[in-house]
């Protein structure tokens, strides 16, 4: 099965713009993302150049590509994420549309955000190693079948890679957009025979001002529900005035009877439920400088989960702890800006005896300053 996948991507890599009508152009762009981040606890502080939006050390450099025509071409994307490490390639694939944009073929390590859920998890299955048939028989309505190759992530939000199989593992989206109205998606990952994750989201544009959008991640349907994850999301924000915006986002996380919630004493303890409620708001002083300012009250444990002895872990040591955050963006030019944050986290577990610098979330009080540059051309 893998060669017959290696053969085709290769005939269409090849084949996509050897059948373009109209003279293929070029187009590159990029992004560049650094900074500094300081973190102080106690009388100890650390400090390094971090990137904050690529959200490691260093940053982050990307350099995009495209070539081709109205109907083919191939895009590409290159990255190096941390100080000295070579390029690697994010994305890289070959597009066709047929019978006059009807059909899109995608083939190769597929980016493609026609399928992502409208929320603040942003998820879909189609940015993998894969083929992509998406189709859109009337404007705003499009469905899609990924072919998931051998080497795809099949678990990229739960830190398991499992080894390759051979099985046929695949994809199926929908997404469809009701101008001024609704935007709503749904995805569903099947691996041989067994559905194992599933996307949902809907997002409302029908109230001018007002952006509203719900969207959930249920993991691990495949192996009992005393294994599954789900992860949920609301994202509500209004513009009161041209400069003035408030919102609230927030998450909840439910685990299986089986996923345990990992302490720092070493200690597995059944926490079934968490959560996170941000409410924050942000105001335009002028054309260069912005302000604003969120606090978030995180309860039980959190999003991030690794896989380990056939037990899902939770990572995190808090139970519970409280972020405020204030922020200034000052934008130097249309692709430049520089943001400034500030972060006061405090934390709400009854054991802070054994708090450093370096593990972050068991802290008694936790000050960090950062200081990020976004640059894109």
């Amino acid at each position: 099965m893998k060669k017959v996948a290696l053969s085709l991507l290769a005939f269409v890599l090849v084949g996509a713009l050897a059948v373009a009508q109209d003279a293929p152009t070029l187009k590159l762009s990029g992004y560049l993302n650094t900074g500094v981040e300081v973190i102080a606890a106690g009388s100890a502080a650390t400090s390094t150049i971090y990137g904050d939006d690529a959200g490691n050390p260093w940053g982050r450099f990307d350099l995009n590509g495209a070539y081709g025509t109205d109907t083919n071409g191939v895009n590409w994307r290159l990255r190096t994420a941390t100080n000295g490490t070579a390029p690697t390639i994010k994305y890289a694939y070959a597009w066709s549309k047929f019978a006059d944009g009807l059909v899109t073929v995608k083939a190769g390590a597929v980016d493609d955000g026609t399928f992502t859920t409208a929320g603040d998890i942003g998820a879909d299955f189609t940015d993998a190693n894969s083929i992509l048939v998406a189709v859109t028989p009337v404007a705003g309505f499009s469905v899609g079948v990924s072919w998931l190759l051998a080497n795809t992530d099949l678990m990229p939000d739960s830190g398991f890679s499992p080894t390759p199989t051979t099985t046929l593992n695949y994809a199926l989206s929908a997404a469809y957009t009701a101008d001024k109205l609704f935007k709503a998606e749904v995805a569903a990952k099947v691996l041989g025979s067994k559905a194992t994750e599933v996307l949902v989201g809907v997002g409302i544009l029908a109230v001018d001002k007002l952006t509203f959008a719900v969207d959930a991640d249920l993991a691990s349907l495949d192996v009992s529900g005393s294994n599954a994850f789900y992860k949920v999301s609301e994202n509500v924000s209004y513009a009161v005035t041209d400069a003035l915006s408030v919102g609230v986002l927030s998450y909840q996380y439910v685990w299986g009877a089986d996923v345990k919630y990992y302490k720092a004493n070493g200690v597995d303890t059944f926490t079934p439920f968490g959560f996170d409620v941000k409410p924050n708001f942000s105001y335009t002083v002028d054309p260069v400088i912005a302000v604003g300012a969120g606090v978030k009250y995180h309860m039980g444990p959190s999003g991030t989960i690794t896989f380990n002895k056939s037990t899902y872990i939770n990572a995190y040591n808090d139970s519970s702890w409280i972020d405020v955050n204030p922020s200034a963006t000052f934008t130097l030019s249309p692709a430049a800006k520089i943001i400034a944050s500030y972060n006061l986290g405090y934390s709400l577990d009854k054991d802070k005896a054994s708090w450093t610098v370096a593990d972050q979330k068991n802290q008694a009080l936790l000050h960090t300053i950062k200081v990020d540059f976004r640059y894109n051309f």
